[in-house]
């Protein structure tokens, strides 16, 4: 809320298009059937976890790994929406860059659901 009238012509506010908002909210639900799909292929006793900071996590217990990795990709998708107005990373727009670690995304989680179903 702006107390002084004075600082009005200085308010600054940002504004991100809606269709941004659905990637991100898609981006982290990706992140969230990522994990759930890692907990249950490891469950199978057919794969192990590849990251040894995640495993200590998963060593620890199923709650660190599972709010670590929320935390992780939360701020990672905090940070580049934050700065995907203001960066331009080899002439490729961020929002782009965004866009494409949705898609790689998916397709990394439609291929954990694959490995998961041939392996039950």
């Amino acid at each position: 809320m702006i107390r002084r009238s004075a600082d009005l012509p200085h308010a600054h506010l940002d504004h991100y298009p809606t269709r941004l908002l659905v990637v991100v909210l898609g981006i982290l639900l990706l992140a969230q059937a990522d994990t759930v799909l890692t907990i249950l292929m490891l469950d199978t006793g057919k794969f192990v976890e590849a990251n040894p900071f995640m495993q200590v996590l998963l060593d620890r217990d199923i709650h660190w790994f599972v709010n670590v990795r929320s935390l992780l990709w939360g701020l990672l998708v905090v940070t580049l929406v934050a700065v995907a107005s203001r960066l331009q990373v080899w002439r490729i727009r961020p929002r782009r860059i965004i866009h494409g670690v949705a898609i790689v995304y998916f397709a990394q989680t439609a291929g954990m659901f694959a490995m998961l179903v041939t392996a039950s």
